[in-house]
């Protein structure tokens, strides 16, 4: 019993040391979209946004963004607490001091009324199905939608570890891809087709939902 443990152990030690080296790929991937003043939308909490705003700050940029609540579990008010204790760059930096993130909590339902304020929607991901939709925190959808009907572009960022080699059509599929939502009337995620996604970025680089739908493919084979 004790070897299983240690085995079990190990194997958790090493799928999170690959999924940390498949996020600082992402963060090096994402240098390119940065810009200055930059607003952003994300939904609730993401680690991988968050440590994308981190090296975006600490690296000099300034940033305001938006974050919805995150219910029925209120994630978002744990992303704007640690977005808050960002440090920006110091008074020995060579990059101005007053530069950092302005962060608000906004409603979930309040999503449409703030979409023409931001200039990009930055979104984690829970697993990425075959296709190159994503399956991701209930609103997720609602916010992708939101964002096309406003032409804002939505990015993706996500390890390639969580690929699911499953092809969802529509909403009522979530429950045989996340066994534990038995209760569709009451899913906590729910599935953004690839057509309402602009740009996914992986630890294996910057891809159209498509291109990295290829890509993953192939990487499991």
């Amino acid at each position: 019993m004790d070897e299983i443990k240690e085995a079990l152990k190990k194997k958790a030690q090493d799928l999170c040391s690959l999924a940390e080296i498949a996020k600082q790929k992402i963060i090096k991937y994402s240098k390119k979209i940065w810009r200055d003043d930059m607003v952003i939308l994300t939904h609730g909490y993401s680690s991988i946004v968050l440590k994308l705003i981190t090296s975006a700050i600490e690296n000099g940029y300034n940033l305001t963004v938006y974050v919805t609540e995150g219910r029925p579990d209120n994630t978002g008010e744990v992303m704007v607490k640690a977005c808050q204790n960002i440090k920006p760059p110091g008074e020995d930096s060579s990059v101005s001091p007053k530069l950092g993130v302005d962060v608000k909590i906004i409603l979930d339902s309040s999503v449409a009324s703030i979409m023409s304020k931001v200039d990009y929607v930055f979104l984690g991901a829970e697993a990425i199905v075959e296709n190159g939709g994503i399956i991701n925190k209930i609103g997720t959808f609602t916010m992708a939608l939101c964002a096309k009907a406003h032409k804002k572009k939505v990015y993706v960022f996500t390890e390639s570890l969580k690929f699911l080699n499953t092809f969802p059509l529509d909403q009522s599929d979530i429950s045989s891809v996340v066994p534990e939502m038995e209760d569709f009337d009451n899913l906590f995620s729910d599935y953004t087709p690839p057509e309402y996604i602009n740009t996914l970025i992986t630890d294996l680089g910057i891809s159209t939902p498509y291109g990295v739908s290829d890509e993953l493919i192939q990487f499991l084979i």
